[in-house]
């Protein structure tokens, strides 16, 4: 009987040590898809403004930028994600030279990290999405 009674002391101990490990784990799941989400859909959406840009004639800085924030050529207050007017920079790189592009990049973008121990708020690596003035898509 007292064998029995420490048993299922031990059992106790054990799943909720076991429990601890898979719930951390599955935290850590959700912090990388959590990421790769936001990013992805700010490359998306950052490809999408310099395909806008490079189609319109003429290109106007504020829509592309617009474009990236809210998805159309109009809006305010902060974008998708919290993203910002100043995250996002709409270029023109070597504009007398053969290499005339529209260059649109995000920099800076805040996403959260709910595990254990580096918990807390971050910034994401830059996104550069670019391409030549008068390309055929």
């Amino acid at each position: 009987m007292r064998r029995r009674s420490r048993k299922r002391g031990s059992v106790i101990v054990e799943l909720s040590l076991i429990l601890l490990i898979v719930l951390s784990l599955l935290i850590g799941i959700v912090d990388i898809a959590q990421f790769l989400y936001i990013h992805q859909i700010l490359t998306e959406r950052a490809r999408a403004a310099v395909r806008y840009g490079v189609s319109t004639d003429p290109i106007s800085m504020s829509d592309v930028q617009n474009m990236v924030l809210y998805g159309q050529t109009t809006g305010t207050g902060s974008g998708i994600f919290g993203l910002e007017a100043s995250m996002v920079s709409v270029t023109m790189p070597n504009i007398h030279t053969d290499d005339y592009r529209l260059l649109v990049k995000v920099t800076n973008y805040p996403y959260t990290i709910f595990s254990p121990l580096i918990a807390g708020s971050y910034n994401g690596p830059d996104i550069t999405a670019s391409l030549p003035l008068g390309a055929n898509f």
